[in-house]
């Protein structure tokens, strides 16, 4: 059981046809499509990073928006595992910071990425453990003395995908939706129970939008709304 961190630089130029960077209005970074997975004496971690910016341009003065994902792919240290043992790792993004900076010809088209990932990282073994259940002897009287243990017992390790399909209604006082820049979601467990075959959760998606609107006044919108879902995780073998 430990904690670490994992360290991304990498950088994205703005595509031909795009607006050069006048001034930057909004940006965010969204890991994504997190996966690791134990080496020897190593973390394997590989994801992606969605970069979202707003920004005004520098010939039309207008609102852009510009999204862009970069894939990274490292190992951080960890010390006596392997890959026959089990890992349990939580990802959060820790610490951010984007730069834009000119590019060959002197125009600001070129985004510099820095993010910093923490790690909680939990590994586990499999072992088998020798118990000694009863005692006696032919020569003399013996009183053993007992004791409760508590063993974990791995029943199952299974990782599961859920589709959500979903309508959501912008409230009256938004203003009218003409393109939507960006939209992200974060899951929220509200509620676990076993059931036969798997363990049911309950929860929701809570989903947060920015878009482009009709007026000048007010080019940019954003919503945020909940998306309810539950899910099966088949789970063979458990019980109440």
């Amino acid at each position: 059981s430990r904690k670490d961190t994992y360290r991304i630089k990498d950088e994205a130029n703005l595509p031909q046809g795009r607006e050069t960077i006048g001034e930057v209005v909004y940006q965010e970074v969204i890991p994504e499509g997190i996966e690791t997975r134990l080496l020897t004496d190593q973390l394997s971690i590989r994801g992606e990073l969605r970069i979202i910016t707003l920004y005004i341009g520098v010939e039309e003065k207008r609102l852009n928006a510009y999204e862009v994902n970069v894939p990274f792919q490292g190992t951080v240290d960890c010390n006596g595992c392997n890959e026959n043992m089990i890992s349990r790792v939580h990802v959060t993004l820790q610490d951010k910071d984007i730069q834009v900076r000119p590019d060959e010809d002197g125009e600001d088209r070129i985004i510099d990425i820095e993010a910093v990932l923490g790690l909680d990282i939990k590994v586990y073994r499999e072992q088998e453990i020798g118990m000694l259940s009863d005692v006696y002897s032919t020569k003399v009287n013996i009183l053993p003395e007992y004791k409760n243990v508590c063993i974990d017992n791995l029943i199952i390790k299974n990782n599961c995908k859920a589709r959500i399909a979903d309508k959501l209604t912008i409230d009256a006082g938004n203003p009218p939706v003409m393109q939507i820049s960006s939209a992200s979601g974060n899951v929220r467990i509200d509620e676990k129970r076993i059931v036969p075959g798997g363990i049911e959760v309950e929860g929701i998606v809570e989903i947060h939008i920015m878009y482009f609107t009709e007026g000048d006044e007010c080019p940019i919108g954003s919503y945020k709304g909940a998306v309810p879902f539950t899910q099966v995780v088949e789970a063979k073998g458990i019980h109440e």
